[in-house]
């Protein structure tokens, strides 16, 4: 009995349908609808699930763009990085360069002879006063420029003033002699 009462629902829905198919009804009021329902593309005749398929195709190309950038960015920051360092380093290298010219402006012996003319000027215990806030090698650089005479009368106010320091600056003055 309830194969027979299928038998006849199936009969009539079959029936239904060849009637509104040939009425005109099926195409004008019902496809659509049923399209919609389905989410059936009348022209291409493919379905959301065909649409979700080649959405998944186009993001694997999306993901390995997205991938070969984030790549390029973090390859970006790492070549940054070295730059950084690379500027530092020049920047260190620069200092250095500008602190030894200053250096080499300071000893250079121009400046000695200058510093030499204004102690030659001034009294010898002024000087000896002085010495004590000097290097030894520059007083002893400066000395060596200093006319003889005056330059004995300050080693001899230094040598009263520390006999220690006396010694030291002459053993300097010996010794640049004879580099020059």
């Amino acid at each position: 009995m309830k194969f027979f009462i299928k038998f006849l629902i199936f009969l009539f829905i079959l029936s239904l349908g060849y009637f509104l198919y040939l009425t005109g009804v099926w195409d004008n009021l019902i496809k659509p609808k049923v399209y919609n329902f389905f989410e059936i593309n009348e022209r291409t005749g493919s379905t959301f699930l065909d649409s979700v398929a080649n959405a998944k195709k186009q993001i694997y190309p999306v993901n390995k763009i997205k991938k070969e950038i984030d790549s390029s960015t973090q390859e970006q920051k790492m070549q940054e990085s070295i730059f950084k360092k690379e500027r530092e380093k020049l920047e260190a290298l620069r200092t250095e360069i500008e602190s030894l010219m200053t250096t080499e402006k300071k000893t250079s012996p121009e400046n000695f002879k200058k510093l030499a003319k204004i102690y030659e000027n001034m009294q010898p215990k002024e000087v000896a006063i002085l010495s004590e806030n000097l290097s030894d090698t520059l007083l002893a650089n400066i000395l060596l420029n200093m006319n003889i005479k005056k330059a004995g009368k300050i080693m001899g106010e230094i040598s009263k003033k520390n006999p220690k320091k006396g010694a030291i600056l002459s053993n300097l003055i010996v010794n640049l002699k004879t580099k020059k």
